[in-house]
């Protein structure tokens, strides 16, 4: 009788419980399906980015759009204006004689979508500069990386005619091609001219097409994207024993707390993890695989590096770390997603791969890892945001601090000074 009992009451507890997991998802979903119209449908009706053989995805020129929040962001809905030439922002007019340009150039980081124009790092860097003959522009591409940055400004940066060029490096622009958005994947559907010019063999319908499927897609992520807020987070402990491993067992160890699966939402995460831990790990630790993409995209630097130098342009890199290289307190809420909640992950190795190539090759390196780590936080500020994990209004200004004190330090100030008419 007892067991009989113990059984209905431990179904009921069961029964109760599964009730409940389904009503919280079905609730997620519900404000994800509800959630404003798709950001990428500009005001006109046409889609706010093109998909080409010449740059893979840029914006479409000319097109206002709004870019709505997830449900769990703190930013408000933003709109956004791209010019004609397809940059976000006012109008470029054309360059006054004794005029100065620094150009910023990157990925999302830079596109800086959840942020006000005003209050983003070119804007912010142009104000302190606070010179009537220096320009800042600044262009920055959801899922860019060297390949498309180098690719941009050979067949449309350089008409803008800058005296610098700051190019925002992003630790993903080196992951492996599964992430879908660096320059092991680029490269798989880029074609070479014998001139070494990039064009890209792919299909705007089955590149962009999921965005016309916002709804389902996301629903189809929220569900394993809720489970992943359920596993266990990573400690500290855990993470340092992993990246002080042999190749073989840190190989084995991310197959069993990581693995590539078929569930889009886990699959994502999972291979983010895979990637962040790889890039954390000493240089020499490094697999094949690893070398080989950060030597690739290190090429790509290199070809930009080559065709500046060849304009008679300077070239200033940075490298923006995540929320989970800076600070614990940073990006509280999205952060448990990539199950790093209780851990903070080194960026120094890989950064020190940038500065070894920025020292070798005479380009100028502004550490944005330092500037982030050395920022006093007081009441509460934090330069990311909490669930996205981009940089906030004080992220920008702090990154616009760097650029400022490398730019206007004795020995670079030519920067600030046009170098031809």
């Amino acid at each position: 009788m007892f067991y009989r009992k113990l059984r209905r009451a431990l179904i009921k507890v069961s029964v109760l419980f599964l009730a409940s997991a389904l009503s919280l998802i079905g609730a997620e979903l519900f404000l994800q399906l509800i959630k404003s119209p798709d950001e990428n449908t500009a005001e006109s009706g046409l889609s706010t980015i093109i998909v080409s053989r010449e740059f893979h995805h840029d914006y479409r020129p000319g097109q206002i759009f709004t870019r709505y929040p997830e449900s769990r962001d703190e930013y408000k809905p933003m709109r956004v204006a791209v010019n004609s030439f397809g940059i976000r922002g006012p109008e470029i007019p054309p360059k006054r004689p004794g005029e100065s340009r620094i150009l910023i150039l990157g990925d999302s980081f830079i596109q800086a979508l959840h942020i006000d124009y005003d209050k983003t790092v070119g804007r912010v860097l142009e104000r302190k500069i606070d010179k009537p003959d220096v320009r800042v522009v600044q262009h920055g591409m959801s899922s860019w990386s060297p390949l498309l940055e180098w690719n941009w400004l050979l067949k449309k940066g350089l008409t803008l005619e800058p005296n610098t060029v700051v190019l925002v490096l992003c630790p993903n622009d080196f992951w492996d091609a599964e992430s879908g958005h660096d320059d092991a994947a680029y490269v798989k559907s880029a074609i070479f001219a014998p001139d070494g010019t990039p064009s890209f063999d792919i299909s705007p319908a089955s590149y962009w097409g999921a965005y016309k499927l916002q709804l389902f897609r996301r629903a189809f992520w929220t569900i394993p994207a809720l489970c992943q807020h359920w596993r266990p987070q990573f400690s500290q402990s855990q993470i340092d024993a992993l990246l002080a491993a042999d190749e073989r067992s840190f190989a084995a160890a991310l197959d069993r707390i990581a693995p590539q699966t078929a569930v889009p939402g886990l699959h994502s995460s999972n291979m983010s993890i895979r990637n962040h831990l790889k890039l954390a790990r000493p240089s020499d630790k490094w697999d094949a695989a690893t070398r080989t993409n950060v030597a690739r995209s290190l090429g790509y630097v290199e070809n930009i590096r080559t065709l500046l130098e060849n304009k008679q342009v300077k070239l200033v890199i940075t490298l923006t770390p995540f929320a989970w290289n800076v600070s614990r307190d940073e990006m509280k809420i999205g952060r448990r997603f990539y199950r790093f909640a209780d851990c903070d992950i080194s960026l120094e190795p890989f950064a020190n791969k940038i500065r070894d190539y920025c020292r070798d090759h005479q380009v100028e390196y502004v550490d944005l890892l330092s500037a982030f780590k050395k920022y006093p936080s007081r009441d509460g500020a934090r330069l990311f945001l909490q669930s996205d994990g981009h940089w906030n209004e004080i992220g920008h200004a702090v990154a616009a601090d760097a650029l400022f004190e490398a730019l206007t330090a004795s020995g670079s100030k030519p920067e600030l000074n046009p170098s031809r008419p």
